[in-house]
């Protein structure tokens, strides 16, 4: 542990239940600080959700590990000039669950440059004290080696392991507005943000609607932050972009987002998401909507709202009145698709 107080490195921690005695060991030792910013435990699904920024489809998963280490990730670089990021959830044995459960834990830990992301399955018959271990053992070998350099990652037999490893992770966070494949941003004048996960007819239906209506070429955006979401790894962002060229962003509020484009730029959004862009307790106070509402009219901004299930939206100020788009009723959503 002693070396890994010495790294340089600044961790925070998210666990959601197995793994968390490796934190008990962590702050049993002096020099702690040097090493440990914060850890957190959002045990229950509604902890989870309010961690993360949002409810997920499933709690033991890939994908929530990315969302636990992100979200501690931000907190450590707000703090760190060397940040790390892990997140833990798991599955392990407890009394009286049925007969034959899978037993599974992933694990992630994202750093400035590196992301990693591990999933174990435990064989059968392993009690919980013995699984609880087995998680402690794999987290201080993957910390080693990413913070030490040190290629012993804890493997036994009591397992099966898989790793994903991405590395050259753009600085995120420190970059504005950026671009994958062939698109000038200077040029992009038509904007569809979203988290797009997955992209679907609908997404693509409204895009073409937006293009025809308006005369220009469409970019989608994908907002790595949400203020009802969370935020997006960049591992499950590179899925996300595996068909189809993106924009991505890192600001949440649209006050934010608008400047990063030229003035008059319109914006694809839907009805939920406009009632929100419009909605003061989305802002920290009076003043802060305020001023959102005045960058509005300084750019020039409209929005291109795209109705639910064909209902009306009302006028306003900075709509860019569609027929099409307020009678789109195309009944498709992410949130179906991913079950």
């Amino acid at each position: 542990m002693q070396n890994l107080f010495k790294s340089g490195k600044k961790a925070c921690f998210a666990i959601t239940g197995g793994g968390t005695s490796f934190i008990k060991d962590l702050t049993s030792q002096s020099g702690a600080s040097n090493f440990l910013l914060e850890y957190y435990v959002p045990y229950s699904k509604e902890a989870f959700d309010a961690f993360v920024g949002g409810p997920i489809d499933k709690y033991v998963s890939r994908f929530a590990a990315n969302k636990l280490a992100l979200t501690a990730y931000m907190k450590a670089w707000h703090q760190s000039s060397d940040p790390l990021g892990v997140g833990i959830t798991a599955s392990i044995a407890s009394e009286g669950e049925r007969e034959g459960r899978q037993h599974d834990y992933y694990l992630t830990l994202i750093s400035k440059t590196d992301q990693y992301s591990i999933s174990g399955h435990f064989n059968q018959g392993l009690s919980r004290e013995e699984e609880e271990e087995e998680i402690k053992l794999d987290l201080k070998g993957w910390l080693d080696y990413i913070c030490l350099n040190k290629t012993e990652e804890g493997y036994t037999s009591k397992k099966m392991l898989s790793a994903c490893h991405i590395t050259s992770i753009p600085e995120w966070f420190n970059q504005k507005l950026f671009s994958y494949g062939t698109k000038d941003k200077s040029s992009i004048n038509l904007v569809f943000p979203g988290s797009f996960n997955p992209i679907h007819k609908g997404h693509v239906r409204m895009m073409e609607i937006a293009e025809s209506f308006t005369g220009r070429k469409g970019a989608y955006e994908i907002s790595i932050g949400n203020v009802d979401k969370g935020y997006i790894s960049y591992s499950d962002c590179l899925d996300r972009m595996r068909y189809r060229e993106f924009v991505i962003s890192n600001d949440i509020l649209f006050k934010d987002k608008v400047i990063n484009y030229p003035e008059g730029t319109f914006f694809i959004v839907g009805e939920d998401t406009y009632k929100r862009i419009f909605d003061e307790s989305y802002y920290s106070n009076t003043a802060e909507y305020n001023s959102a509402m005045q960058i509005f009219r300084l750019w020039n901004t409209q929005f291109l709202v795209f109705s639910r299930n064909g209902s009306k939206v009302a006028n306003g100020e900075f709509i860019l009145e569609c027929q099409e788009a307020s009678d789109f009723d195309i009944k498709v959503s992410s949130t179906e698709l991913r079950k």
